[in-house]
């Protein structure tokens, strides 16, 4: 259901109310049976919308405020967690640029199909061996 702007089912009823309203006073000013007999139906058929439209409108109103909450409760927990990832770059840069790497990678793969080939000496996978990027490579044994 949409949020910020009226849903498009309950904009369309209330239209529709306006109409047979708008049909309604002209009928009023009419005196024959069968202006009576569609003034009477006009009646019921508008109570029925007024109150689809009250039931679509309360639940719209609520998911708006249920979104606004979660909305709130994600930016605090992406503050808490910008927080966290701060004070730990904070106290271990190399684990900020492992962290950034990590994410590099994630961002690259969007998809299931896709393929990243990585020279084994980059600096991602020295992190995995134990040693730092910014230390010179392990010697290899021969």
């Amino acid at each position: 259901m949409q949020v910020d702007s009226k849903p498009e089912e309950l904009d369309e009823i209330d239209r529709r109310l306006i109409q047979l309203k708008i049909e309604r006073e002209a009928l009023r000013k009419e005196s024959d049976q069968a202006s009576k007999d569609r003034l009477q139906s006009l009646e019921a058929e508008i109570a029925n919308l007024e109150e689809t439209s009250q039931s679509l409108t309360q639940r719209w109103e609520q998911e708006k405020s249920r979104l606004g909450d979660a909305q709130k409760l994600k930016g605090e927990g992406d503050a808490k967690a910008a927080s966290i990832y701060a004070s730990a770059f904070g106290r271990d840069p190399e684990f900020a640029m492992f962290y950034r790497s990590l994410d590099a990678y994630r961002g690259s793969f969007r998809d299931r199909s896709d393929v990243l080939v990585l020279d084994p000496s980059a600096d991602f996978f020295k992190y995995f061996r134990g040693a730092s990027p910014s230390s010179p490579p392990a010697p290899s044994a021969k």
